[in-house]
């Protein structure tokens, strides 16, 4: 085999003219570099002017398949070499393919007399399986042969999608047959090496310098539309560049008044957005208030992005509606306040859906949505196994009735704080299974969720939890199941399920409380009609401040199994909670560290009030009002309540013959 020198470019072009017109309908728009061999490189200009090379060579130019007498007598395989070195520094690689120099793929003895001829095998076999008087080629990793491609069709031997420098080991096998002449039989081969395109690219500027282009291109600030324009602009000088300065081509950017849209355009193939693009859609109508309907975002590369923070907050203004199909968000590690909205809280915007975002390196997505006005938001199936903050994710996000968080893997999250903040229009929730391996607060978690009716927290995890304070404090919740709640390490309750006016029966079987230590408002103007607290272990708790005040329908309450001996305030525990004519069992309780007892009782209405003399009020130094507007309360030797009876502490004791009191001894 012979190979054939470069000058094969210039002459012989016509033979390869099926393999360009492959290439024909983009070789205006990239470098094409073809080599053939022996020994051949090429240069043309790249990506910001650097030259593209690319090389091919055979390290043994002549092949020769040579069969003696023997050979031919016996039939006998023989087998060929050949070694291709071949190499580019395009960033897009390169293909190198194998043909025959012509048409013909036979092999043809050297001596021209001789007319016999070894053709090509016509499919893919073993060395051993070849007819006589046939040969083909295989590459060193494939255990048959293949036909020898025709000038007109060239098969692929390299193909490499990024710079690379390869050595292929290229086998050629022959099979005679027994009336062959011996001798010599050869065939010229063609190796052909072309670079895959070499793309004409544009970057656009940072986020925050393109936010400061798209605020200044309109001074009247009532942008409708931001999209990409297929066009060129009509004047080149009236648009304004967009794009960094190692671009290929700019990224020109214009407002059109007529139809309040700012367009962008480049003559690049592939036009990115920075690696950071923080806040590049941010307040594009700043500092007017106006509704853009829609940004977007078709036509642009996200791949190189790793900072998205605030890119779509909207400042004063409202988004309508973000296109981000075909988003690829592989490499974003921050989504903090991408979709952050305004202040108008009268607008309902169309539904943002990041089901089909690659969130894989994702780290923070704290306030992604805060504020938004979307109607709904769909999260479900994104992976956030490498989400460490959601804290204030969706807070103030006012109008969203809709919120898919299906399959969230929140293991690696360590900031959740108020996560679901004054999502004022939610009605359901579904966070089964989430675990929250990581954190160890879940404070203010549903805090001002006013109408939420039910959250489904089966699976829920809370294995680390140390605080829950305010955590569904303003919730509308109605129902409540936390029997999967493990709050063995949790210390605070304050405030947990303060003013649920909604919330009628609430499951905490589940509930360690033998760690907490304050329990501060933790029911107070809850709509609960009956509380059994009998499995909860209190004693660590030193704060019951209005634990139970204001509770307006409370009529069965259950704390006979306190331990109260490291509480220092009972303050308002009960105040303004109406237990008319009801029981209270007060019976296990002690004061051994009690300080304060202030309104502890005021206006509670019950009839009875158990105590031990183990809750003796010597050392408490605050009592004003204690049983202040207690008209039925009767104590256990008949003393009843009077307005003209001290309001303080005198009275807290057992009744007894001259010693009044409005406490009565449990049977």
């Amino acid at each position: 085999m012979q190979i054939k020198k470069h000058k094969f470019f210039s002459h012989k072009l016509s033979l390869l003219a099926p393999v360009f017109a492959l290439f024909a309908s983009i070789a205006s728009i990239f470098a094409l570099i073809l080599l053939t061999s022996n020994n051949s490189t090429f240069a043309a200009p790249g990506a910001g002017g650097t030259p593209v090379t690319a090389s091919i060579s055979v390290l043994s130019p002549t092949v020769d398949i040579q069969f003696n007498q023997t050979d031919i007598l016996g039939s006998r395989a023989k087998e060929s070499i050949l070694v291709v070195q071949s190499a580019t520094n395009n960033i897009t690689g390169a293909v190198t393919y194998i043909s025959s120099i012509d048409e013909n793929t036979s092999l043809k003895h050297t001596d021209s007399s001789v007319t016999d001829e070894i053709a090509s095998i016509s499919s893919q076999l073993s060395l051993g399986a070849f007819p006589a008087k046939s040969w083909g080629y295989r590459e060193i990793n494939q255990p048959n042969y293949s036909p020898i491609p025709k000038a007109s069709t060239p098969d692929t031997i390299v193909s490499h999608q990024e710079a690379y420098n390869d050595t292929s080991y290229v086998f050629f096998g022959a099979k005679p047959s027994s009336d062959l002449p011996a001798g010599t039989y050869s065939k010229q081969i063609v190796f052909t090496t072309i670079t895959n395109v070499v793309p004409k690219t544009a970057t656009f500027k940072p986020g925050r310098e393109i936010t400061d282009v798209l605020q200044l291109i309109n001074p009247a600030h009532d942008t409708n539309i931001f999209k990409h324009s297929t066009t060129a602009p009509a004047n080149l000088g009236d648009a304004t560049i967009a794009s960094t300065a190692d671009s290929i081509y700019p990224i020109y950017v214009w407002y059109n008044t007529p139809d309040k849209t700012i367009y962008w355009w480049s003559e690049a193939d592939e036009v990115y957005a920075n690696e950071d693009a923080s806040l590049m859609f941010y307040a594009i109508n700043y500092p007017a208030t106006n509704v853009i309907s829609l940004i977007d975002t078709r036509g642009i590369n996200f791949s190189k992005t790793t900072n998205m923070q605030s890119m779509f907050a909207s400042g004063n203004g409202i988004y309508y509606k973000i296109n981000i199909d075909g988003m690829d968000t592989s490499n974003v590690e921050n989504m903090a306040y991408m979709f952050a909205a305004g202040v108008n809280a009268n607008t309902t915007t169309a539904p943002i859906d990041i089901s089909h975002l690659n969130t894989s390196k994702v780290k923070s997505m704290s306030g992604m949505f805060f504020g938004s006005f979307a109607s709904a938001i769909n999260m479900s199936g994104i992976d956030t196994s490498n989400v460490e903050d959601i804290s204030f994710i969706f807070q103030g996000a006012k109008k969203v009735t809709s919120l898919n968080l299906a399959n969230l893997n929140v293991t690696k999250v360590r900031n959740i704080i108020q996560p679901f903040y004054d999502m004022s229009s939610l009605t359901h929730l579904d966070l089964s299974n989430w675990n929250l391996a990581s954190i160890t607060s879940l404070d203010y978690f549903l805090r001002f969720t006013s109408s939420l009716e039910s959250v489904n927290f089966t699976g829920f995890k809370t294995d680390h939890i140390t605080s829950m304070n305010q955590m569904f404090l303003s919730s509308g919740v109605k129902t409540l199941d936390l029997s999967s709640f493990n709050t063995s390490h949790v210390t605070n309750m304050d405030s947990m399920f303060k003013y649920t006016s909604r919330l009628t029966s609430v499951n905490l079987s589940s509930f360690d409380t033998s760690a907490v230590t304050n329990m501060k408002e933790m029911f107070s103007g809850a709509s609960i009609t009956n509380l059994d607290l009998s499995s909860f272990n209190t004693s660590n708790v030193t704060d019951m401040t209005q634990m139970f005040s204001s509770m307006p329908v409370l009529r069965v309450l259950k704390v006979n199994s306190f331990d109260t001996r490291n509480v220092t305030t009972m303050s308002a525990m009960f105040s303004m909670t109406d237990l008319w004519n009801s029981v209270l069992d007060l019976s296990s309780f002690s004061s051994q560290s009690l300080v304060d007892t202030g309104n502890m009782f005021a206006s509670i209405k019950a009839k009875t009030i158990y105590a031990s003399p183990q809750f003796s009020l010597d050392s408490v130094t605050n009592s004003l009002g204690m049983f202040w507007n207690n008209t039925n309360l009767v104590g256990g030797n008949g003393t009843a309540y009077s307005n003209g009876f001290p309001q303080d502490k005198t009275f807290a004791r057992i009744d007894a013959p001259g010693t009044p009191g409005y406490f009565t001894l449990k049977p």
